[in-house]
Parts: structure tokens; C-alpha cells; sequence
């Protein structure tokens, strides 16, 4: 635990918001599919008590160097986070991407190989906010979607002809 705190807000500040919330670092367990059992540790994360859960921040978990592809497989993704050699699937439940965990035993603390998710550098999320595209950048950015021959197109909303049905 750290002496920071945080504010959480879900869609709505109202009935979604929980003040005060603890900063610390966390470790669980995950089996692969292959049998083996890895801990994943998770720095700068919002300690939310035996029955919590935690979204993690993919620019904070890439900020670490660690690979994240959250596209679901039904979209063409891998679904999976790799870092330090391993893939660490996810699976989509209710459309969140989710990784199946649990309390590591105390024999799994002293045996499996630990797996830093997150830095234990203060994370400070709002010192990461991209500016404002500007239409030369706009501009790039439509080229590199041109270059990987993907189909873009600009369409305008058609109003259903009545007579037509």
C-alpha cells in the first residue's frame, strides 16, 4: 500500500463514484492453458478489498513495455497480453476483456515465476493526454490506414423512401 489515494467514477459521478480509494500493489495467480500456474503483479493499482476487482490501464500497461492486443478474437484479435515471454489469454465476458485469476496458494508465492504487469513508478494518468489532431496529422493518419489498403470510406445517413416498402 501507498500513502495515495484516489477518486473512482464509473459512466456517472452519481451512484458510480467511490472516494477515497487506496493505491498499492497486488499479486494473483493465473493458470495458462498449457498447466502452468504464473502471478501477475500489478503496481500503482486501486486496492478495492477482498471482493474488488480491477480494470487495468492499457496505456499504463504499455507505458511498461507490455504488449496488449484487447481486440476480441470475434474481431480478428489475439485477445491476449504478452509480456516477459509469456501470452496471458483474455476472454470477453459481458464485452469486457477479462483475465481468469484467482488467490495464489502460499506454496504458488514461493514456486511460480512473477510477471510485473504495471511499473512501481507513480502512475499519474492525467500526464497522458494526446493534443488535439490537426488536419496535417488528420491527414497522416488517413494515409496509414490507406497504406494497410483498408477500405474508408465517408458516407452520408439515407432516409428510407416509404414508397420504396
Amino acid at each position: 500500500m501507498t500513502q495515495r489515494k484516489v477518486n473512482i467514477a464509473g459512466y456517472h459521478n452519481e451512484g458510480t463514484l467511490s472516494e477515497g480509494i487506496s493505491i498499492g500493489s497486488g499479486v494473483t495467480a493465473t493458470d495458462l492453458p498449457t498447466g502452468e500456474t504464473i502471478l501477475l503483479r500489478a503496481n500503482e493499482s486501486t486496492i478495492l478489498g477482498e471482493n474488488g476487482n480491477t480494470l487495468f490501464s492499457v496505456p499504463q500497461l504499455r507505458e511498461k513495455g507490455v504488449e496488449v492486443d484487447d481486440n476480441a478474437r470475434r474481431h480478428g484479435g489475439a485477445t491476449a497480453i504478452i509480456v516477459d515471454d509469456y501470452v496471458i489469454p483474455m476472454t470477453m465476458v459481458d464485452s469486457t476483456m477479462t483475465i481468469k485469476i484467482r488467490r495464489p496458494t502460499k506454496h504458488e508465492r514461493f514456486t511460480c515465476p512473477l510477471i510485473e504487469l504495471t511499473s512501481d513508478i507513480p502512475w499519474h494518468p492525467e500526464e497522458y493526454t494526446d493534443p488535439d489532431l490537426s488536419s496535417e496529422d488528420y491527414n497522416e493518419l488517413v494515409d496509414q490506414f490507406e497504406e494497410r489498403h483498408l477500405n474508408i470510406k465517408r458516407t452520408e445517413r439515407i432516409v428510407p423512401d416509404p414508397a420504396e416498402y
